[in-house]
């Protein structure tokens, strides 16, 4: 029999066992406490976990399948409980969360065209224009409610006979190269553009102006008459004097400062790329922030604008379906291929743009006042643009609604079939195998337009519907290289020609009214309609010559009461500039006004490519 000896203030037991077979076992406090059993023989280890696999594994095996089956339940319904609960916060997050613009990031536009010349002075295509707007600052720009608001200005003021403006500029601003702008340089920008050797564009709104400087911010203009929209001009970017008055005023146009401008815009330019691609040659223009900007109160958030200049509208579409593009006006509609309205947004923005049906008043048959009251009244100018792209705004005038002084006259422009066969009866007309006829001869038209765009598709419209009233028309389509030669100088076109114009941001229109504009040695030539009016004249002279606004708004319904009482053309539609932004990319804002398409990037500071949700804050 085995001794026990047991000692209670021992710090172990032992227990010892006759048989030297019997596997030893020794136990110590420190075992005890860990619960660990050290075998001395391997023999018991093997017994040991064999009892231990009998007893928790293969015993219960039978019972698998069920535990199987539970686990598969548990998983699937942990699953679909953590798939819910990720679907609800989607679906709910929209409700108390909202996007929220943040900085970074490039903004790329795509556009149609090769760059030639970014000088402000000289830039004509799209392209050259839209890296101009954001490179050079104006001094004046048009907001969202076609108000005149200061850039590079601080003021414009006019004397009483709106001869003399005085204009003063900000101080403090800079060039991009750090530069300051001063007078100098508004004065030499000026004289630069009146100078006929340097060959720019914008010569012809700047002819008769005189400029002298009072102090360095500060310049005094002198005109050769009486001007109140002259301020209109002074959306004038101006170009730096310390870097271009050592250039030869000749060579000026082929300098290479217009491939590398320096100016003082919101960008700064940084390079321009050459790409080779199998649609042919490609151009990336990228801009950078311009850290010293100081000209309005806010920077933009966009760190880079890059301009991806292309050969076709098709490529430019083709690169926006890739989402290589964060916006364009460049794109055809029916071959975007995103499918989610998410993937992309439009805006339809209004231009200062009417497009008129001009009735040539000098031809043999327009000369009468009523043939042209009866092409008024026998169009339907909404079935006419009801297939244009955008929704576009009917006009009823010479005028748009932004222009101060606008007076509608729906009451003489609407379509009228039956009042415009009582005039034609009335006239000594009769309508015999469907034409309208007089003294045997069928009353036959000409229209003259552009062709391949909107006007050629409203052209056709108006075509159909006066032979179905009963008038017979002859359709002109001209390529647009003969618009300004043929159509605007020489006056080359049919008894109508379809066409826009650009009305500008003042009631001033004196350019496609005023009887002077028809005679061959003036300046422009755009009274394209060959109107002649007296009262229409002395409404236009003193609407242009007054500083009061009241006093204007007052010659100019005198004007548009006359206008429309002539029928001298019948205004049709103002067309809308279309813009595509990429997903949640912000572009343009939809409220704005444009004379130009490049006036698209008035508000490119809130232009943004990155975002991020943001809960709502409630009061």
């Amino acid at each position: 029999m085995p001794k026990a000896n047991s000692q209670s203030e021992n710090s172990e037991t032992r227990f010892e066992f006759e048989d030297d077979k019997t596997p030893h076992l020794d136990v110590t406090k420190s075992s005890r406490w860990w619960g660990w059993h050290q075998l001395d023989t391997k023999p018991n280890l093997k017994l040991s976990t064999s009892q231990q696999l009998d007893r928790y594994l293969v015993s219960r095996l039978p019972n698998s399948g069920n535990m199987l089956l539970f686990l598969i339940i548990w998983m699937v319904f942990i699953t679909f409980l953590i798939s819910g609960t990720l679907f609800q916060i989607r679906a709910l997050t929209p409700l108390y969360t909202q996007i929220h613009y943040t900085e970074g990031g490039t903004y790329t536009e795509g556009l149609v065209g090769r760059p030639s010349n970014f000088n402000p002075i000289y830039a004509t295509t799209q392209p050259d224009q839209a890296v101009s707007e954001l490179v050079f600052a104006s001094l004046f720009e048009y907001d969202f409610q076609n108000k005149l608001v200061p850039i590079l200005a601080q003021s414009i003021t006019a004397d009483n006979k709106t001869q003399q403006y005085t204009l003063t500029l900000k101080k403090d601003l800079k060039w991009h190269d750090g530069q300051p702008i001063t007078a100098d340089d508004l004065i030499f920008t000026i004289e630069t553009i009146q100078n006929p050797e340097a060959q720019s564009p914008l010569r012809d709104n700047w002819q008769g102006v005189g400029v002298d400087k009072i102090d360095d911010y500060t310049v005094n203009f002198t005109l050769e008459a009486s001007f109140s929209p002259f301020a209109t001009n002074l959306t004038l970017s101006i170009i730096p004097k310390h870097l271009l008055e050592q250039e030869d005023i000749k060579q000026l146009r082929r300098s290479s400062f217009n491939y590398q401008p320096i100016g003082s815009g919101a960008f700064q330019f940084n390079h321009l790329t050459h790409v080779n691609t199998s649609a042919g040659d490609e151009f990336k223009i990228q801009l950078s922030r311009n850290p010293i900007w100081s000209a309005s109160p806010s920077q933009p958030l966009i760190d880079y604008f890059q301009f991806w200049l292309v050969p076709s509208a098709d490529r430019v579409t083709e690169l926006f379906n890739q989402g290589q593009l964060s916006g364009s006006p460049d794109l055809i509609a029916n071959q975007i291929d995103l499918v989610e309205l998410e993937d992309y947004q439009t805006v339809d923005l209004r231009l200062m743009t009417g497009v008129y049906l001009f009735f040539k008043n000098s031809d043999s048959v327009l000369k009468n006042r009523t043939i042209r009251q009866v092409l008024t009244h026998a169009l339907d100018i909404e079935s006419l643009v009801k297939d244009l792209e955008g929704r576009q705004q009917i006009i009823s005038g010479p005028l748009l609604p932004e222009h101060k002084g606008y007076q509608a006259k729906d009451d003489t422009i609407h379509f009228k079939p039956q009042l415009a066969s009582q005039l034609l009866v009335e006239a000594g007309y009769s309508k015999i195998n469907g034409y309208w006829q007089r003294d045997g001869q069928i009353l036959s038209l000409t229209l003259t337009t552009q062709r391949e765009t909107d006007y050629e598709i409203v052209a056709q419209g108006i075509v159909k519907q006066l032979e179905q009233f009963g008038i017979e028309v002859k359709l002109d389509l001209r390529h647009a290289d003969q618009i300004p030669f043929e159509i605007f100088q020489n006056h080359n076109y049919g008894s109508m020609l379809l066409f826009g114009l650009n009305l500008g941001r003042d009631a001033d229109v004196y350019s496609y009214w005023h009887s002077s504009q028809i005679d061959s040695d003036s300046i422009l030539r755009l009274n394209l309609a060959q109107y002649r009016s007296s009262e229409a004249d002395e409404a236009l002279e003193a609407g242009r010559s007054r500083l009061d606004p009241s006093l204007r708004q007052d010659r100019y319904e005198d004007f548009q009461t006359t206008w429309a009482s002539d029928f001298p053309s019948l205004p049709l539609y103002r067309p809308n500039f279309r813009y595509y932004t990429f997903g949640d990319v912000r572009g343009p804002d939809r409220s704005l006004l444009l004379e130009k398409s490049i006036n698209r990037f008035f508000d490119v500071n809130n232009w943004a490519v990155k975002t991020k949700r943001q809960i709502i804050q409630t009061d």
